[in-house]
């Protein structure tokens, strides 16, 4: 599998497009696309730098045992996955 192309058709873009066009018929896929979008976002930090500029938390650098996105990770993403 391609992880670019995952990426691209798992994002908060077409997460947002299914929302509008769809409804909510679409809600279970429209969720799943943000959170593969999250998940994507917050182990794709490479670097202190990257981020900085970006307005998006989930793609800044983690700098602390206690981030908001560890815990998203271990307690939000995980349990949806276990469903």
């Amino acid at each position: 599998m391609q992880v670019d192309l995952a990426s691209e058709v798992l994002s908060a873009s077409v997460s947002k497009a299914l929302e509008l066009v769809v409804g909510e018929e679409a809600a279970e896929t429209v969720k799943f696309a943000d959170y593969f979008d999250k998940f994507f976002d917050a182990l794709n930090v490479s670097n202190f730098d990257e981020g900085k500029r970006s307005t998006y938390p989930f793609q800044a650098p983690y700098r602390s045992k206690n981030d908001f996105r560890l815990k998203w990770l271990k307690e939000d993403f995980l349990g949806y996955i276990d469903k």
